[in-house]
């Protein structure tokens, strides 16, 4: 069978389209001590009288070549990964609530990352379905927790997600 490939000049920038707006905003992370930084895109037409969805979107782990000589899976960086799910749960996702017209609801939440965050997409989405319905890994890292520490009850889980999305590349 063949793989089926994108519509010819999906990468090629188009004119004329709204685009929306990115801004850098820093919010106070109780968890962590420190004040930190996240980018927020809203969407061509913003308005502050209407409410959106949110998406969550976790970078990968930005190392340098030399980042392969490294044990990824070290425990600072597992006790790491701890800590942002806190701070994503306890600061960021307030932080955001706060600040934007946000619909408020696991519905309306999604969380989905590349690499290190796509492992992590997968632990704090599927970890946290009382506050995710919408859960995506692209190429993630093998940093996720054991199939049967994730999804305990498989039926359980599917009833409660509107999207799980696991991709890679070959």
């Amino acid at each position: 069978s063949t793989i089926p490939h994108s519509q010819a000049g999906f990468d090629v920038e188009k004119a004329g389209i709204a685009q929306g707006k990115i801004e850098t905003v820093t919010y106070n992370s109780k968890t962590v001590g420190t004040k930190r930084k996240a980018l927020v895109y809203t969407p061509p037409g913003f308005s502050k009288s209407k409410k959106y969805p949110v998406l969550y979107l976790l970078h990968g782990i930005g190392g340098d070549e030399l980042e392969w000589f490294n044990n990824i899976m070290a425990p600072d960086k597992v006790e790491g990964f701890a800590i942002f799910e806190k701070d994503l749960l306890n600061d960021l996702v307030p932080f955001i609530e706060k600040t934007y017209p946000v619909i408020k609801n696991r519905e309306s939440r999604a969380i989905a990352g590349l690499s290190m965050g796509g492992g992590q997409s997968l632990n704090f989405g599927l970890g946290n379905l009382d506050k995710f319905a919408w859960v995506g890994g692209f190429s993630s890292a093998p940093n996720t927790k054991a199939p049967e520490v994730l999804v305990p009850n498989p039926e359980a889980t599917t009833q409660q997600l509107k999207l799980l999305w696991i991709s890679c590349g070959d």
